[in-house]
Parts: structure tokens; sequence; C-alpha cells
């Protein structure tokens, strides 16, 4: 397979080329009849989105500046009335200094006692919706993880959303929130 990217793209080639060259056209519009039916899918108004994302900044904190980097992959695909999406982040670096666990003042009895945040995190976010006239049921589910305090919080995110007029959405939602923090061996759920 020693071809040269020019016979891959369709251009002009030697003579002795020639039959590689009509493969290679085969092979590019094959190619581009699979994307277009990946993007397009079976149905007129199906959609697919991936978006890709870094970012870097200096967090200043009280023990001075800190590096952090992130970076993240996103897909959203729509088809007739349904929506799903799915994200994935990762951050290396802190950007907080009390974060899950919050620092304590000092009291009378007790000295101040500092927060714990985490310089690795990751961060999972995944959702649908279905919408039918003027209402559109979703949920959504966030996963973080901070892996150097070793907590992960879970948020599951059931609503309903009912459409007044062109301007105005209702939107009723609950959440259910459950942190598994291993520094107290306690689980905390809220809802």
């Amino acid at each position: 397979m020693s071809r040269s990217i020019s016979s891959w793209m369709g251009e002009r080639t030697s003579p002795s080329r020639s039959a590689t060259r009509s493969r290679s056209r085969d092979r590019i519009a094959e190619t581009k009849r699979s994307r277009d039916r990946a993007f397009r899918g079976p149905r007129r108004d199906t959609t697919l989105k991936v978006g890709v994302s870094g970012a870097f900044l200096q967090a200043d904190l009280p023990g001075g500046k800190n590096n952090v980097y992130r970076g993240a992959v996103d897909v959203t695909v729509s088809a007739g009335g349904f929506d799903a999406w799915g994200e994935v982040l990762r951050q290396d670096g802190t950007t907080v200094t009390d974060f899950p666990y919050a620092g304590t003042p000092a009291t009378a009895t007790a000295p101040a006692v500092p927060g714990r945040a985490s310089s690795k995190n990751s961060y999972v976010l995944a959702g649908g919706e279905y919408t039918y006239d003027r209402f559109t049921l979703r949920y959504n589910f966030s996963l973080g993880s901070y892996e150097d305090v070793s907590v992960k919080e879970r948020m599951h995110v059931p609503a309903l959303s009912v459409k007044a007029n062109d301007n105005l959405n209702v939107l009723t939602e609950v959440v259910f929130w459950d942190a598994r923090r291993p520094r107290d061996h306690r689980r905390s759920t809220t809802a």
C-alpha cells in the first residue's frame, strides 16, 4: 500500500497509475457517501454535532498562582423531537482551595480546619429530551470525580418543560444529588 497522497485525492498521476487513480476515486466517492450518511442519518432532520475544546488558566489562590489545564469533548444527536447529548471534561490543576471539603473557621474551643481541594478532576454529563407539541421531557445525569480527595458526586435531574408561548417556557425539575466522601465515611443525599 504505497500509494501517494495525490492518487488518493484523485489528482493527476502518471499513465501507469491510471487504474489506481480510478480505484482511488471510487474509494473517495464511497467514503464521502458514508460520511454524508453518518452526519445526515436515515432522516433528513437528523444531525450530529461533535465539539472539542481546551483551556489554560492561572488560578490566583492564597498560596500563589496555579496552572490549570482543561480539555473536553461533547457530542449531540438530534432526530425528530428527540435530542441526546454527552460530554467528558478533564481538569488538571486546582482552581479553588476548599471544594469539595469546605474549611471550618476557628471557634473558642477548636482551631480552624482548612478546606481541601482536588487538582485532578473528571466530569461526565449525559442526557436526553423528547419534545411533543408543547411538552418536553428531559433527563440529565452528571458525575464529578475529584480524584485527589476520593470524592464522587452524582446528579440525576428529571425535568418537564411546557411551552406557554413563543417567548416563555415553564420548567419543572427535581435534582437528586448523591455525594460519596470517604473522609467521614458518610453518604449524603439531597433532593
